[in-house]
């Protein structure tokens, strides 16, 4: 069973403010991305503190994990982004069981319906002042976004494209999977053309075929007034770009400067 948020800051469920934040500031210097470049499951951890504090920090969305309603809207959000994000992706048992008895229906479908980009993580340094009062920041990112010249779908001219053979263009195809309940038959995203139903027959030259190309990009960001050290701000929608889908968000880790004669003491 997946950790809950107090499991994954090592606090109690009736821990102080002070005490959540403490444990959050501890491990996000413990699992920075910048302290293990190349590291994905520090990478990963770092991910899974800043959620666990983002949620416990803020009073509504606490009040909302500890007393989740039974009909959705986050009940089972210590689980994962779907309420059973912890029993994986695609292709897992109860993938099969859900399409044998469901027709390949409902959950799988509504679970690859809609890619996600990565979430990028950037420190942002404020002096003591900008930290105090509020400032607006102009920040460079560089993230992957559709390639303009084939739209993302990487064929030339954004046109060289075929059906896909495998699955008729459908984008799904049936597999057999041998499980201990018997051979159960499946409908997944199509392996050979990765669910979009099209086959590439002349890359894109400008992306190699990829769909997606580096880009740097500037944005000026609202930086609220009383941020301190180890906080993380999260932009929504400017992380990574998919193709077709949501973008990832972006992930400020606030270090504020120190000053030659005034220091902050609490709020």
């Amino acid at each position: 069973m997946a950790k809950s948020f107090y499991d994954v800051l090592g606090v109690s469920k009736d821990a102080s403010e002070s005490e959540i934040k403490s444990a959050y500031r501890k491990l996000a210097r413990q699992y920075h991305p910048d302290l293990h470049p190349g590291d994905e499951e520090a990478a990963n951890k770092f991910k899974e503190v800043s959620e666990a504090y983002e949620t416990l920090s803020d009073p509504q969305k606490k009040a909302e994990y500890d007393n989740p309603s039974p009909f959705g809207g986050g009940g089972f959000g210590g689980f994962g982004g779907d309420g059973f994000g912890g029993f994986g992706g695609g292709g897992s048992i109860f993938d099969s069981i859900f399409d044998m008895f469901g027709g390949g229906g409902g959950r799988s479908s509504s679970r690859t319906a809609q890619a996600v980009g990565e979430d990028i993580t950037l420190n942002l340094e404020l002096t003591f002042e900008e930290a105090a009062f509020g400032v607006q920041k102009e920040i460079s990112v560089t993230r992957r976004e559709p390639c303009s010249h084939c739209n993302g779908t990487g064929a030339k001219d954004g046109t060289k494209l075929k059906t896909c053979p495998n699955c008729n263009g459908t984008g799904r195809a049936k597999y057999a999977q041998e499980t201990p309940f018997g051979r159960i038959v499946s409908e997944r995203p199509c392996s050979h053309c990765k669910g979009t139903g099209k086959i590439i027959e002349e890359k894109c030259p400008d992306c190699d075929g990829k769909g997606m190309i580096k880009r740097t990009v500037k944005l000026k960001v609202n930086i609220p007034a009383g941020v301190e050290t180890g906080q993380v701000m999260t932009v929504r929608g400017e992380g990574e770009r998919v193709a077709s889908g949501r973008a990832g968000n972006l992930q400020l880790i606030i270090e504020v400067a120190p000053h030659k004669i005034f220091k902050r003491t609490g709020a």
